[in-house]
């Protein structure tokens, strides 16, 4: 019975491990770089603003590849932001407009 439950746990932090994915402007950088990451969006008491600040001085001290890769990154954030945020403005407006 013993064994069962050591297998089980084994499994479950297995497959916790495993479903953590780093973004892919990290796929190339050292398992030192990672951890710096992983040591600045796990802190707590940072803002987001504060954790991005923290990646992106982290990022600005890595290899050119990897920079380019964050950029990247940060851009495909931003135009996801700008065309869902915008149409949830949009929707939101709608019904404040049809509440009138």
């Amino acid at each position: 019975m013993k064994l069962l439950v050591v297998l089980a746990f084994c499994v479950c932090v297995f497959a916790a491990v495993q479903a953590f994915r780093y973004p892919a402007f990290l796929e190339n950088a050292s398992d030192n770089a990672k951890e710096a990451f992983m040591n600045i969006v796990t802190k707590d008491g940072l803002t987001p603003k504060q954790k991005e600040a923290k990646i992106a001085e982290l990022v600005s001290q890595l290899s050119e590849t990897i920079q380019k890769a964050y950029n990247n990154f940060k851009q495909q954030q931003l135009a996801i932001k700008d065309q869902f945020g915008t149409s949830v403005q949009n929707e939101i407006d709608l019904q404040v407009k049809q509440r009138k």
